[in-house]
């Protein structure tokens, strides 16, 4: 799933509403904060616009920020090879043994029943398991992601909404009451730290107070960052710097038949090498076309792109009519105006910036200045 929802976590959210620009320690780590009254969160070019894999749908009244549907196809390329290698392994042990024994069994042909008997038929029950496993995970991750529920944004109301899969029904809180952060957890595996990144979100529940929790893993805090200023911006920004959808290639029998056609001709046209090993341009050498070809027939050829197509093509989460009619383009003359502490406190972070400070030195120099 896109978001990991949760009402509980190491922040406390409800003792103490952190301020845009805070930065908090908790058990594991410490999280940088870049709202309620959302701020940015570096400095950022006027002609800067951002680019996100995670819209879904943009207009002049609402975005839609989700997950597309990528990494499916190597998803189960990468389980049907390593099975597909195994059943390898496991008949050319057979083949092995069936020669190897042929002197003791009287005949090539009663060698091979034995081994077959005594290695084959125990392994075939491990691999029918393993891939029964495998498939359940294939299936279930594809379900998840038909049922996923993205966060609408509406520009034009300053309001979030996200469904809860509890309640059955849609949340909607003001905008500048979403509380959103970037949180450092250190681990540790024995013999040495490991650092984690995740982009958390929590919008307030209609009585006010609690939070829906909503949280994913990041690679870094550029991530984060990005993830952040594609909603504000959207939000808070002129059209002209309004955020954009990456460009997105869909996962099916169409781009496997492109790709491997592309492949081929560079292929053709050389040079080619004999050794050469590149998983990433394997049309470099004999070598490396031999292991493309053979990973693929044992992952299942095209099937790994049509399960992607199936996946896409499940019917997605139905909007409640609530949530469509709020998605409406109303008069301009009833739309939301940001706050005036918002805008002041937007205006001191800019001031802030152009000076050369950041956001984790933000609220110090704030306080700094208020002593």
């Amino acid at each position: 799933m896109f978001w990991k929802k949760k009402k509980n976590q190491d922040i406390d959210l409800t003792e103490l509403t952190p301020k845009a620009g805070d930065t908090r320690k908790f058990l594991a780590g410490e999280a940088v904060f870049f709202s309620p009254k959302p701020l940015p969160s570096a400095k950022i070019a006027k002609e800067t616009v951002v680019t996100s894999p995670e819209i879904l749908t943009i207009n002049d009244t609402y975005m839609d920020i989700g997950q597309r549907c990528q990494g499916k196809a190597g998803q189960v390329q990468l389980g049907n090879s390593t099975i597909g290698f195994g059943a390898v392994v496991m008949l050319l042990l057979v083949i092995m043994f069936g020669f190897r024994d042929a002197s003791i069994h009287g005949s090539i042909g009663a060698s091979f029943r034995v081994a077959i008997n005594e290695l084959a038929e125990p392994l075939a029950f491990v691999f029918i398991l393993l891939i029964g496993i495998f498939w359940h995970v294939v299936i279930s991750s594809s379900l998840d992601f038909a049922r996923q529920r993205p966060i609408r944004l509406n520009r034009e109301r300053r309001e979030i909404c996200y469904y809860s899969d509890k309640e059955k029904k849609p949340i909607i809180a003001p905008w500048e009451e979403v509380v959103c952060w970037v949180a450092t957890n250190r681990d540790t595996t024995g013999n040495s730290m490991v650092t984690h990144f995740t982009f958390g979100l929590a919008i307030p529940t209609p009585d006010g107070k609690d939070y829906w929790i909503l949280s994913r893993p990041i690679a870094t805090v550029t991530d984060g960052q990005r993830m952040w200023e594609t909603m504000r911006m959207y939000m808070d920004e002129p059209p002209a710097r309004r955020p954009t959808p990456s460009p997105f290639e869909k996962e099916d029998r169409a781009l496997f038949d492109k790709n491997r056609r592309e492949m081929r001709e560079k292929f053709k046209k050389g040079p080619k090498r004999w050794l050469t090993l590149n998983s990433e341009a394997p049309w470099v050498s004999y070598a490396s076309m031999f292991f493309y070809y053979t990973y693929h027939i044992l992952s299942g050829w095209k099937l790994p792109y049509l399960v992607s197509e199936w996946t896409d093509s499940l019917a997605k989460v139905e909007l409640p009519q609530e949530v469509a009619d709020w998605s409406t383009p109303i008069p301009e003359s009833e739309w939301a105006k940001p706050s005036e502490e918002l805008l002041k406190q937007r205006a001191a972070i800019e001031k802030h910036y152009e000076a050369g400070g950041g956001i984790m030195d933000y609220r110090q120099t704030e306080g700094e200045k208020t002593q």
